[in-house]
């Protein structure tokens, strides 16, 4: 049911979160954070591979990691999804981040990424 789940998620234009299974077969859901998770976080040299909460894997899109208001971190996934950042996977970043001109910085590949 959980690999189902991730299967069928999906965000209408509209912002309103369903599983959908076709056209016709859908139901509406709330979601009251993040659909997704980072789990855990692994380096394959400098760039950060993320684990996600449906046991996918894929790079860390560290142009859209930023920090929460309420606390944390959050980052894009799927190319559309909020995912939030576990301790475990935010961990796995503090050697990378550094602090310059009253902001946090992420050096990885492609970067460094200022977090918003």
């Amino acid at each position: 049911m959980r690999a189902a789940f991730f299967r069928w998620l999906d965000r209408n234009d509209d912002g309103r979160w369903v599983l959908r299974l076709d056209a016709n077969r859908f139901v509406y859901l709330d979601v009251d954070e993040t659909p997704y998770v980072v789990r855990s976080l692994r380096w394959e040299g400098a760039r950060p591979m993320a684990r996600l909460s449906d046991d996918s894997e894929e790079p860390l899109a560290c142009a859209t990691l930023r920090l929460h208001p309420a606390g944390g971190a959050l980052v894009t996934v799927k190319h559309r999804f909020d995912a939030r950042l576990s301790t475990a996977a935010w961990n796995a970043l503090q050697d990378h981040l550094t602090t310059r001109d009253g902001a946090a910085w992420l050096d990885a590949e492609g970067g460094p990424y200022k977090l918003r």
